[in-house]
């Protein structure tokens, strides 16, 4: 099983070689592989609805519930204690990207200042920013619509540090078409809700699958302009940013995402349903 795709560190050429009768892939990279040696890419129902098989080479196995199972921390690291009291009405709400930066592009910039030109005094905090031209030019795009100084840039975070940023933002606003899954799950397990656009592939409905799966579903808009209207009608709804700040934590606990058995027993079903086919596909050869 191959975690790592065409992502840095890879072992594809290895895999290339068959060295296992059966080779999959999963999680690590969402789009395919583009290799006749790889024969299945796991994935769920919500990633990769109906009709998505044309975007792969592999066969897809698709599990039924989010192909990610999420565990906050590992090792000495704590996550912060929720603040859940309600932000008062005269503080603005903070949204917040925690995505990587090169997933975000023009037109997720585009969608973003028209979110900040819709609520009056609203902050973006984003992470991960490098000191590159493309964070000249995010500020320009800001400052030629006179919100720069409503844009807050930080370095890429790790430990205490990145989780308290998550604990100080309102919202989370994801990137399209390439989107968040691990960092998702990070910001609902801190209480904070995510605005996403879902596209037609895996790699664009990561977030979706995982806000299907703790019940928020109407946070992933089909259109960028349905992402910008829920992002501006969730931040004017301060007594709904409460109640899921209190509240998404259980919500995670109890969903799919955190049910490692279910998670395990189902992946392990996968992985028989594969060997099976290979059986058969023997079998059809004698």
């Amino acid at each position: 099983v191959d975690l790592s795709g065409h992502s840095a560190g890879n072992r594809l050429l290895a895999l290339a070689l068959k060295p296992a009768p059966v080779q999959m892939t999963w999680m690590g990279y969402l789009n395919t592989t583009g290799m006749k040696a790889i024969d299945y890419k796991v994935s769920d129902f919500e990633a990769d609805p109906s009709g998505s098989e044309l975007f792969y080479r592999e066969s897809l196995i698709r599990l039924p519930h989010p192909q990610w199972c999420y565990a906050p921390v590992a090792g000495p690291i704590v996550c912060p204690q929720l603040h859940v009291l309600p932000r008062p009405p005269d503080i603005p709400v903070r949204f917040g990207c925690m995505t990587r930066f090169m997933k975000i592009t023009a037109e997720v910039i585009g969608a973003w200042i028209r979110i900040l030109g819709s609520v009056p005094g609203t902050t973006l905090r984003i992470v991960d920013v490098p000191l590159h031209p493309r964070r000249d030019d995010l500020i320009a795009r800001f400052r030629s619509e006179g919100m720069s100084e409503r844009l807050e840039l930080l370095p890429s975070l790790t430990g205490e540090s990145y989780w308290k940023c998550i604990s100080e933002i309102d919202i989370a606003l994801d990137t399209f078409p390439y989107t968040g899954a691990t960092t998702t799950c990070d910001c609902l397990w801190m209480g904070v809700p995510v605005v996403t656009r879902a596209g037609c592939r895996g790699v664009e409905r990561s977030a979706t699958s995982l806000l299907s799966a703790v019940g928020l579903a109407s946070l992933s808009a089909k259109n960028i302009d349905g992402y910008v209207e829920r992002a501006i009608s969730l931040a004017r709804d301060r007594p709904l940013l409460a109640d899921l700040r209190a509240c998404l934590r259980d919500r995670m606990l109890a969903s799919p995402v955190c049910d490692s058995e279910a998670f395990t027993r189902n992946l392990e079903n996968g992985y028989l349903s594969a060997w099976d086919n290979r059986l058969a596909g023997l079998q059809s050869c004698t």
